[in-house]
């Protein structure tokens, strides 16, 4: 039992720390496509590689996954400390609304993203849109609804 519980305890040691690397890893990724894309170095890399694009698909990555590395890097990039664990797909997801704030804007939407519980950043971006938050409803139109619990069915009260 002993044996199981530091397997445990290095497991997760192992893991948080890896889960670390992710967010240093995507920001190194986006930097260097930025500088390869900047320096127009991937023309160096053969007469066959005649855009970025070629670059990419040489290399075997998405367009729109460098692109959306890039766009993090460059907006984000100075925002998020060394330490700092951030999914991916939530600075993806904040690129949108990132173009139209300035830079305390920014760091502190980075540090909604680091901090906030999904739903709660997912209604934070939502209401930087000037769309209402999903926990919020401000109408007084409301509808009861009634459910089969065996089909799933449902229908106006």
């Amino acid at each position: 039992m002993t044996t199981q519980i530091a397997k445990t305890h290095e497991l997760t040691g192992k893991i948080l720390q890896l889960v670390g690397q992710i967010t240093r890893n995507y920001l190194a990724l986006g930097e260097a496509l930025c500088t390869m894309r900047d320096g127009r170095y991937w023309r160096h890399l053969g007469s066959h590689v005649e855009t970025m694009d070629d670059f990419l698909t040489e290399i075997r990555l998405g367009r729109s996954t460098a692109y959306n590395l890039m766009e993090i890097w460059e907006k984000f990039g100075k925002h998020i400390g060394d330490d700092a664990e951030i999914e991916y797909t939530r600075l993806v997801r904040a690129l949108p609304v990132s173009k139209t704030l300035g830079d305390t804007e920014v760091s502190l939407l980075v540090e909604d993203a680091r901090l906030l519980p999904s739903d709660g950043f997912y209604n934070k971006l939502r209401e930087l849109k000037g769309n209402i938050a999903t926990d919020v409803c401000q109408h007084n139109e409301r509808q009861s609804l009634e459910k089969c619990l065996c089909c799933g069915k449902m229908w106006k009260l």
